[in-house]
Formats: C-alpha cells, sequence, structure tokens
C-alpha cells in the first residue's frame, strides 16, 4: 500500500474505462510535502448540479449506488466518516464536490487537494453495452477507486517494488494511450506519488491498475487506512469477541462489543457482500474486550445474543422472528466479572442452556424454555477464574458436557442432562499445568447421527501447542497435541465448527505468524489434518479472536479489528469480503 501524508494507496487495479484509467491530477504538487493533505476526521461529500451527462431517476441511481459502496467498503472501517452527500452549494465548500459525465473518471489530487474544487471528482454513469442498463458494479468500484484518492491514496503500481510485469515501458511513449503516465523506473506511473508504503506491493488492492478491478479493499487497503485514520468506535476493539451464527434463509448473523463499548449485531444474507448492523446496546454498556455468545433458540426462530455488561450483570439480547430486538437483564449485578466468558448449548433437556463461571469460581447455569429461568451453581466454589474460559458439548443425546481449565491448569468437566450435573467435584480430564488456569476453549462433535460419537475440546496449553482433549463412545477420554509447540499464544482463542458435510469438523486458530489456521477430520476414527494457513500472515493480531458460522459451504471467520470472511466452496479455501 502506498501512503501518502496520514493517507495511504494499497493495491487493487483501478476500476476505470477500459481503454484508458482514471487520472489524478498532481499538476500542482511538490510530492515532497505531501503530508499536508491527510483529511480530519469528516470528509464532506456533494452533488454537483451542473455538468452532469444524466437526469432524474438515472442520476439519483448512479449517486444513490456510489455513496452506498463508499460508505460499506470505506466509511465503516475508520474514524474518517464521509458526510453530507447532498447538493452542492453555489458558494465554497469544505469536501468533495462530485460530477457524473462521460467524461474519464478522476479525482483533481488525492487527500485533501480535491477540497472544494469544482468538481474534485468525476465519476462516469457506466452502461452495460449488452442490456442498455446502468452497470452498477463498474460503478460501484470506480467509485470506491476514486474515494480511496479522495482518502489520499496513491496508485499501487507507483511504488518501488512493482513487479516487472506491471505495466511496463521503457519511454512515456510506452504508455499511451495514457497521455497522463509517465514512465518511471521502468514502469508506467499515473497521478500523485505516495510518500511511504503500508504492507507488501499488493496486486488485489483497489487502488492497483495491475489487479482485478473490484469494489472491495483488501486488508492492507483497511489496515492503512486505520492505520492513519484511526480505527472507527463502530468496529471491535482490536483484542474484541465476535460470536456467529446462522438463521433464516441462510443468513449469518454475528455479534460483537464494539470500540464505544455498545453491543451490535451485524448480519450478511447468503451470496451478499456487505453486513447491514443494529445496535443492541448503547455505548458504554460492555467492556470492549467482553465476550458475547449467540445462538438459535431451538425451533422457535428466535436469536438471542448474551454478554455481561460493565457492572458484570448479564444482559440477552432477543430477535424476534419479525426481526425486532430487545434486551433483558437476566442477573443481577456483580454475578461474574464484566465481559465474563460465556457458553451457549442445548441440553435438550431445556430449549437453551447458558454457562459461565461466577465470582466465586463455580460454574453457573442459566436455562430458557422460552424464557430464562433461575440462576444456580452446577459446581461447588474455586474450581476456576472467575470469568474463565468455557466451553459445552453433546456427549450424547440425554448428556451434556460442561468444560473449563481449572485454577491447577488441567481441564474439568461436569455433565448431565440439562436439570441436574455432577459429579463435585468435578471430573479431571487431562495433566495439571497443561493449560494456564481459565484459557480459552471450545468443543465440537465428529459423527452423525444421534449420539454422534466422538466429541473433541481444543484449547492452547502453556507450550503453545493446540490440544485436543477427546472422547469416543466406550472410551476414555485422551489428550493429544493437535500442532507443534509454540504454534500459537498460549490460551489463543479456539473456533470450531458443526460438521458441514455429515461428519465432518474444522477448527481454527490465528497462530503466532498472524495468519488464520485450520485443520480438520472426516470421520469418528479419521485422521486429522495439519493446520494449513487460509489467510496471508499478519491479517490478524497473533491468537486473536475467531469464530465462523456455517451455511452449505461456506464459512464466515471474524478477523479482529473488522469482519473478514474465510470462504469454502468445494474444498478450496479463499479470502472473501470484509464485511
Amino acid at each position: 500500500m502506498t501512503t501518502l501524508a496520514a493517507a495511504c494507496s494499497t493495491t487493487d487495479a483501478p476500476p476505470g474505462d477500459s481503454d484508458l484509467p482514471e487520472y489524478v491530477d498532481d499538476t500542482s504538487q511538490e510530492l515532497n510535502i505531501a503530508t499536508g493533505y491527510r483529511w480530519s476526521q469528516n470528509i464532506g461529500v456533494c452533488w454537483e448540479t451542473s455538468g452532469n451527462t444524466v437526469s432524474g431517476t438515472t442520476l439519483d441511481t448512479v449517486r444513490s449506488v456510489t455513496r452506498d459502496a463508499v460508505m460499506r467498503r470505506w466509511g465503516g472501517f475508520s474514524a474518517a466518516q464521509f458526510t453530507g452527500w447532498g447538493t452542492c452549494p453555489s458558494g465554497a465548500f469544505d469536501g468533495v464536490r462530485v460530477v457524473f459525465n462521460d467524461e474519464r473518471p478522476g479525482t483533481q489530487g488525492v487527500g485533501t487537494m480535491v477540497n472544494g474544487k469544482k468538481p474534485g471528482m468525476t465519476l462516469k454513469p457506466y452502461v452495460d453495452s449488452s442490456t442498455g442498463a446502468l452497470d452498477q458494479r463498474q460503478i460501484r468500484a470506480v467509485a470506491v477507486h476514486e474515494f480511496g484518492h479522495v482518502l489520499g491514496f496513491a496508485h499501487e503500481q507507483n511504488r518501488s517494488d512493482t513487479p516487472s510485469w506491471c505495466l511496463p515501458c521503457t519511454v512515456t511513449s510506452d504508455c499511451l494511450p495514457d497521455d497522463k503516465a509517465v514512465c518511471v523506473n521502468g514502469h508506467c506511473h499515473q497521478g500523485t506519488e505516495g510518500t511511504g508504503t503500508v504492507g507488501a506491493w499488493d496486486r488485489e488492492s483497489v487502488m492497483n491498475y495491475c489487479g482485478p478491478k473490484t469494489e472491495f479493499p483488501t486488508y492492507t487497503d483497511i489496515l492503512g487506512l486505520q492505520l492513519f485514520y484511526g480505527k472507527p468506535f463502530s468496529l471491535p476493539h482490536k483484542n474484541g469477541k465476535v460470536a456467529t451464527t446462522t438463521f433464516g434463509s441462510g443468513t449469518a448473523g454475528f455479534v460483537f462489543v464494539a470500540g464505544d463499548g455498545s453491543v451490535r449485531f451485524g448480519s450478511v444474507p447468503a451470496g451478499a457482500t456487505s453486513a447491514d448492523y443494529v445496535v443492541l446496546q448503547p455505548a458504554g454498556t460492555a467492556p470492549v474486550e467482553g465476550a458475547v455468545a449467540i445462538a438459535k433458540r431451538g425451533t422457535t426462530g428466535i436469536v438471542d445474543a448474551f454478554y455481561f455488561d460493565v457492572n458484570g450483570a448479564l444482559k440477552v439480547s432477543s430477535r424476534s422472528t419479525t426481526g425486532n430486538w430487545t434486551t433483558v437483564t437476566r442477573t443481577a449485578s456483580n454475578v461474574a466479572p464484566p465481559g465474563a466468558n460465556i457458553a451457549v448449548e442445548d441440553s435438550q433437556a431445556h430449549v437453551l442452556d447458558v454457562f459461565f463461571v461466577g465470582n466465586d469460581g463455580a460454574i453457573k447455569q442459566l436455562w430458557s424454555d422460552n424464557n430464562y429461568g433461575t440462576l444456580r451453581s452446577i459446581t461447588s466454589a474455586n474450581l476456576a477464574a472467575p470469568g474463565a474460559g468455557i466451553t459445552a458439548g453433546l456427549e450424547s443425546a440425554a448428556l451434556l458436557d460442561v468444560f473449563v481449565v481449572g485454577t491447577n491448569g488441567a481441564l474439568r468437566m461436569v455433565n448431565g442432562n440439562g436439570n441436574s450435573f455432577g459429579p463435585n467435584p468435578p471430573y479431571t480430564l487431562s495433566a495439571t499445568n497443561l493449560a494456564n488456569s481459565g484459557a480459552l476453549l471450545s468443543a465440537a462433535q465428529t459423527g452423525t447421527g444421534t449420539p454422534k460419537g466422538d466429541l473433541n475440546v481444543f484449547f492452547v496449553g502453556k507450550d503453545g501447542a493446540v490440544k485436543n482433549v477427546y472422547f469416543f463412545l466406550g472410551m476414555s477420554w485422551l489428550t493429544a497435541n493437535a500442532s507443534a509447540t509454540g504454534f500459537a499464544p498460549p490460551s489463543a482463542p479456539i473456533g470450531t465448527t458443526r460438521p458441514r458435510t455429515g461428519d465432518h469438523l474444522d477448527v481454527f486458530v490465528v497462530g503466532n505468524d498472524g495468519a488464520m489456521y485450520n485443520s480438520n477430520v472426516d470421520g469418528n476414527m479419521g485422521s486429522w489434518t495439519s493446520f494449513q494457513a487460509i489467510t496471508p500472515t499478519g491479517t490478524a493480531i497473533a491468537g486473536g479472536p475467531v469464530s465462523q458460522a456455517m451455511d452449505g459451504t461456506m464459512f464466515s471467520t471474524l478477523h479482529t479489528g473488522f469482519a473478514r470472511s474465510v470462504i469454502m466452496a468445494g474444498s478450496a479455501w479463499s479470502d472473501g469480503p470484509f464485511y
């Protein structure tokens, strides 16, 4: 990513005309003083009323499509906010003035260089030649690229580390028909030169002429944006946790505590490339690094989100079948640490069971038969650290297991039918000092039918290895290393899926190199694959939060700081869009 001042340019081909790329006017810029062109937090946008070659509903549509693309792809990922979006005044305007006509798309400079210019940006109302309708895909892609320049991003191909195959030249005439490009160090450069870089050269960047021309900023695009403008309070904290589920017709839903302490829910319909967000509770409700959980309430169609507020009270926000949300505080204050970890599972005795470790170190249970009942302890006190990592899974059709790493560093378990649990003290399933007290962990089954058979519990031990403590019907609990030592930070979050096909199980973790890793198995007695990186290194904080949702062959994995998807179609993993 190439940066200009406090703005940056990443790497994705400019989605301009097929014959000529868009332009960036730099006729009067001194390239060594680029640091003066970063905007303050708000960037005004207005629509010019003259100079447009489209009008009426067509003009309304291209304006609406442009605004939607910019707000979804840039506006939600940094503290810099695009505001206004009304008609330009006849006099001065603090921001970027936008016109739509058939001229070559472009901006009158980068960053604040475009401020108040008439127009500061020209966009084209692209038409699909085969249908005669507006080409909304290209309109959106060009808008995202051009507003990248407004943020201060230079072209990626202008970087000194651009590969030799990208727009090679010997002399400037080799760059024709782009009459605004010049040959610099063997490459056709166009527009303002950046003064700094973020990350490696990025072919996929929305600012790269040698890329795929999409509307989706890449990881380094977003990283650079946040580096210079700051993260928005509407996104999770860098160590914030995200929980996901699926509901309705394949819609993925995720809940998180935003950077301002508000609790938010995002939904992504099947096949969609952006999320719609709802604020469930206002700023200051929960700790920014607090845990969240989400689950469907049996077959009722209701979705429940769980979290502890800043007073240590458990809140439940419920989404009705009509999409309306209500929030109820279900426990007294100080029952657990603010932001304590939560496990949710269906014991089959109840519609839904909720578990956490209270301030007395005992595992607590709350359950719902369409209304959450009395809170009770199912173990004695001092079993585990208050607010410790906790998970639950069905061992059999009538037996629900609840797991924590106890104060002695061993995996501990109680189980029951939902109405009663035992033994007390709980079972010890592993050696002591295997993991840090209160480590995060995740449980899931392989196999088919009821019961499915193989129950697995995963966590990262003190030695940095992913541990798998597992049980198969008729056997005792066994412990195995699922990775090499030093693979991930001790106690790092682990994500597991329910079987996506038959008896398949997937496990996810962010390794010490910041890449998301996956291991999977087919069958109760199958062999686990070794962990394979499914995202580039550095795309998340080492040991960062992970979560996933399943819809057919698609998994949505959410990295810290923003929602990043990893999609599986067939057997191939690939990066999906940011939400």
